[in-house]
C-alpha cells in the first residue's frame, strides 16, 4: 500500500513539475483553436473572393500561429501548381532582393511546378501530391532544406541563402482535398527542428478551411455565371417578344390602312386628305417592321445597354397595349384607349436608366396590360395612372396605379412568382416574374400594393445612367 501511495505522490510531483509545460502546451492549443475560429469566421465574409480566402488563410498562419512563413498553391489546368497567396513574418524588402536575384516573382507563371513534368519530380510540392503509394497524394512531406521546396525554379545557393537569412528550420507540404481530389498544398516554414503531431493536425485543418473557402468562391462564381445566363436568355426572350408585338402593330396599322385604300375613293375629300397623309407613317411603319424582321433572324445578337428616356418607353409600354391611341397627341396628359382613361404626369426633365429600351418597354407593357385587364373585369371606374419623377440624383420612380378589382390578400405575396397567375389556365404566371427579374437585374426595385374592390398599385426605382468619365 505504501509503495502503492509513494508511487501516486511520485506521479503527482512529477505532474506538478511538468505542469507549466503542459499549461504552456494547452494555451499554444487552445490560442491555435481560437484563431482557426477566427479563420472561419472572416472565410464567410471572403467567400465570394478565392484569392482572398487563401490569403486569410496564410496570413493566420504566419501573423497567429507564429510561423516563419506560409504558401498556398492550387492544382490548376494542365496539372500546374502555381503559388496563389503567401505571407512572410517581417522583412518584405528581403524577398524582394531574393526575387530579383532569381529574376521570378513568388506569385508569376515562372514560379509554377508541373506534375506531370519530371524535371519537377524533387519538388516538395509535386511530391506531396504524387509521391505517396501508386502515385497518390501524402498526408504531408516535410524537408529540412528549403530549396526542396523551390527547386529547380531557384537554385539551391538562393535558397539557402533565404533559410539562414529567415531562420527556417523545416518546412511542410500539407496537401488539401475536395471530395477525396487534390486541391492544392498549403506550406508552412518554422524555425523549429520539426512539427509535431498537433502542429500538422493543425496544419491540416488549416488547408481543409482553404479547400472549403475554394469550394464555396467557386460555386458563387458557378451561380454567377448560371444567373448571367439565364439573365442573357431573358434578355433574348423578351427581346423577341417585343419584336413580335411591335411587328404586329406595325402590320395591323398597315393592314387597316390597304383595307381604307380600297374603298377611300368612297370618301369625302377632307377624309381622303387624311388617309393619304398618313402614306408617310405607313410606311415608317413598313421600314420597321422589316428592321425588326431582320432582328428575328439573328437572335442571337448582342443587346447592348444604353441611356434610355423612362418616360418615351412608359408611352411606348402603353402603345403596346392600346395601340388605338397612336393618332392621338400624346403630350396631353389625358388619353383615352378601350374605354380606359389614362392619366399621365411625366417629370419632363427626368434621368435617364441604362439598359436596352425594348426590354424596359416590355417590362412597362407587361404591368400596364395587368392594369387594364383588371379594370375591364371590373367593369366601371375605368382609369390608369402613370407617374414618372426624380427621387434623387441617383434614382428615379415610376408609379402604375389602376382602378381595376384589385388583388386578394393571399394571392398578392404569390404574383411575381414563375407559373403562379391569377387567371389560372388562360394565364403563364411569366409576365410579373420577369418583370421582377429584369427591375432587380438593374438594381432596382419594384413593389405592389392592392386593395380589393379598389385596385393595385405597382411602385419601380431604378437607378440613374451613370455619365462615363471619358478623361484620361
Amino acid at each position: 500500500m505504501k509503495i502503492g501511495n509513494r508511487s501516486l505522490s511520485e506521479k503527482t510531483n512529477k505532474l506538478q513539475e511538468s505542469s507549466p509545460a503542459l499549461q504552456q502546451a494547452l494555451q499554444r492549443r487552445l490560442h491555435a483553436m481560437g484563431v482557426l475560429e477566427q479563420v472561419i469566421l472572416k472565410l464567410q465574409s471572403k467567400m465570394t473572393d478565392e484569392d482572398e480566402v487563401l490569403q486569410t488563410i496564410v496570413d493566420a498562419v504566419v501573423e497567429d500561429l507564429g510561423y516563419k512563413g506560409a504558401m498556398v498553391a492550387t492544382l490548376e489546368h494542365g496539372n500546374a501548381l502555381p503559388v496563389r497567396a503567401f505571407s512572410l513574418n517581417g522583412a518584405s524588402n528581403v524577398l524582394s532582393m531574393l526575387e530579383d536575384k532569381a529574376g521570378i516573382t513568388l506569385i508569376g507563371p515562372k514560379s509554377a511546378v508541373y506534375l506531370d513534368d519530371d524535371h519537377y519530380k524533387d519538388n516538395l510540392s509535386v511530391r506531396a501530391v504524387k509521391g505517396g503509394k501508386n502515385g497518390r497524394p501524402q498526408k504531408y512531406v516535410t524537408s529540412n532544406s528549403l530549396y526542396d521546396l523551390f527547386r529547380p525554379i531557384a537554385g539551391r545557393a538562393l535558397s539557402e541563402t533565404a533559410q539562414r537569412l529567415f531562420n527556417i528550420k523545416q518546412v511542410i507540404a500539407v496537401p488539401f482535398y475536395l471530395e477525396d481530389e487534390v486541391v492544392g498544398n498549403l506550406f508552412v516554414a518554422s524555425s523549429n527542428k520539426s512539427f509535431s503531431e498537433w502542429e500538422v493536425s493543425l496544419l491540416t485543418t488549416f488547408g481543409q478551411q482553404a479547400a472549403a473557402g475554394i469550394r464555396n468562391a467557386r460555386l458563387y462564381l458557378e451561380a454567377k455565371r448560371q444567373q448571367e445566363i439565364a439573365k442573357m436568355f431573358g434578355r433574348l426572350a423578351v427581346s423577341a417578344t417585343a419584336s413580335v408585338h411591335a411587328l404586329g402593330n406595325h402590320m395591323s396599322a398597315a393592314y387597316t390602312f390597304v383595307q381604307m385604300l380600297t374603298v377611300v375613293t368612297n370618301f369625302p375629300q377632307e377624309q381622303k386628305d387624311e388617309v393619304l397623309a398618313n402614306s408617310p407613317a405607313i410606311l415608317e411603319r413598313l421600314n420597321q417592321a422589316n428592321k425588326l424582321l431582320e432582328n428575328l433572324h439573328e437572335p442571337w445578337q448582342q443587346i447592348s445597354d444604353n441611356p434610355v428616356n423612362v418616360n418615351e418607353s412608359l408611352n411606348s409600354g402603353l402603345l403596346e397595349v392600346f395601340p388605338e391611341i397612336l393618332h392621338k397627341d400624346k403630350k396631353e396628359g389625358i388619353l383615352t384607349g378601350g374605354g380606359i382613361q389614362i392619366h399621365r404626369d411625366f417629370q419632363p426633365d427626368l434621368n435617364m436608366v441604362s439598359t436596352a429600351p425594348d426590354m424596359l418597354t416590355e417590362a412597362f407593357r407587361v404591368i400596364i396590360r395587368n392594369a387594364a385587364e383588371a379594370i375591364r373585369a371590373k367593369g366601371q371606374d375605368r382609369h390608369i395612372w402613370l407617374t414618372s419623377k426624380n427621387i434623387d440624383s441617383d434614382l428615379i420612380q415610376i408609379e402604375i396605379r389602376d382602378s381595376g378589382v384589385g388583388i386578394q390578400p393571399d394571392d398578392l405575396r404569390h404574383i411575381f412568382e414563375m407559373g403562379w397567375s391569377t387567371k389560372g389556365k388562360n394565364g403563364m404566371g411569366f409576365g410579373l416574374f420577369w418583370a421582377q427579374f429584369y427591375i432587380q437585374g438593374l438594381n432596382g426595385r419594384i413593389h405592389v400594393s392592392s386593395t380589393p374592390d379598389q385596385g393595385t398599385t405597382f411602385t419601380i426605382q431604378l437607378p440613374v445612367a451613370k455619365e462615363e468619365n471619358n478623361e484620361l
